[in-house]
């Protein structure tokens, strides 16, 4: 039973680095939702600015005002593609975390159960022995043999 323990601990290390890769993965997440509402809000904005300016100046700061919206839009765009191969990443390793972790889970279990059988078998041993004996005591009882 001593390679237990090492098994077990091996279990809770990848138990705890599937946690961490899910933490990641939510934060990840996270990120990628405040970008699409940060794009949201800012598409928003770019449709409140009014259609018709009412003199030159406000023609150019419109103008000036939907060439920066627009730029910052495409950055946010870009963002965003960034951080959704982030998140499939994050979601790679969450997957693999968690594959090692049930596959480890599995070995643990199959050695806990071979632990089980072997303790039954040496305690089956026992008792045939034990069983074994009184038949012998039985019999030089019965033979006059002590």
């Amino acid at each position: 039973m001593k390679a237990a323990s090492p098994l077990l601990s091996l279990l809770r290390l990848r138990r705890s680095e599937a946690d961490r890769a899910a933490q990641e993965l939510a934060a990840r997440r996270r990120r990628a939702e405040e970008l699409q509402a940060r794009s949201a809000a800012l598409q928003h904005e770019l449709g409140l600015l009014p259609l018709e300016p009412t003199s030159p100046h406000a023609l150019a700061a419109l103008a000036a005002s939907r060439a920066a919206m627009s730029s910052m839009l495409a950055a946010l765009a870009a963002a965003r593609a960034a951080q959704n191969r982030s998140v499939g990443e994050a979601e790679a390793e969450h997957r693999a975390a968690l594959q090692r972790s049930r596959a480890l889970e599995r070995v643990t279990e199959e050695h806990a159960r071979q632990a089980e059988q072997a303790a039954q078998h040496a305690e089956q041993l026992r008792l045939d022995e034990v069983a074994g004996l009184r038949g012998a005591l039985r019999a030089a009882d019965e033979g006059g043999v002590v």
